[in-house]
């Protein structure tokens, strides 16, 4: 994740300011040597809104290198349900091939919630891309609670096939990190939780 800053100027009595944080990818050789430039290559870099990268996996399926990502977006899906004053983050999910091209469209990288939604880890099943992440849900319109999201995407656009929310409004979940035992085909979420 690298963040955009405007540095405080002698005419500008402000502190410094964070404008965005961009997802940036680098590759490298067995040896650890820099394959692309030194400054890397910086996820939709033309975009004003924060997108920042909490899991990465590589799917070879069929023989292609694609590169999943999931983490969260400040660019909320504004058309949903509950979207509001309050919606701030949602997960942001994207395909890349192996030059760090977006392979979705861009209208399905973001989803969730109201309130701040992020996608902690993804794992790649046979047909599908499993996210999943702690998720606000509001009590009232300006109290959440936070449970725990997991939805399948799929593999061809990311759209989302089925969502499960774990918890309910008498504690907070957080974390939602994943594992996937592909033998067994069972994923295992780990979260922490406090009462209210």
């Amino acid at each position: 994740n690298r963040t955009h800053v405007v540095y405080d100027t002698e005419f500008s009595p402000d502190k410094d300011s964070v404008l965005k944080t961009k997802i940036v990818l680098y590759h490298l050789d067995p040896a650890g040597a820099l394959v692309t430039t030194t400054n890397g290559i910086e996820l939709r870099e033309v975009t004003d809104y924060t997108e920042e990268v909490y899991d990465m996996k590589i799917d070879t399926a069929n023989g292609a290198i694609k590169y999943v990502l999931t983490g969260y977006t400040t660019n909320v899906v504004i058309t949903k349900p509950n979207s509001g004053v309050y919606d701030l983050e949602d997960v942001f999910t994207v395909v890349l091939d192996q030059d760090f091209l977006p392979l979705w469209s861009v209208g399905l990288l973001a989803y969730g919630f109201e309130g701040k939604d992020r996608g902690a880890s993804i794992q790649i099943l046979p047909n599908a891309y499993f996210v999943t992440g702690p998720c606000q849900t509001n009590q009232s319109p300006t109290e959440f609670y936070t449970r725990i999201l997991s939805v399948r995407m799929a593999k061809t656009d990311g759209i989302p096939l089925n969502t499960h929310l774990s918890g309910d409004e008498t504690y907070e979940m957080l974390g939602g990190y994943s594992v996937y035992d592909a033998v067994n085909r069972r994923i295992t979420i780990a979260a922490s939780v406090a009462s209210h």
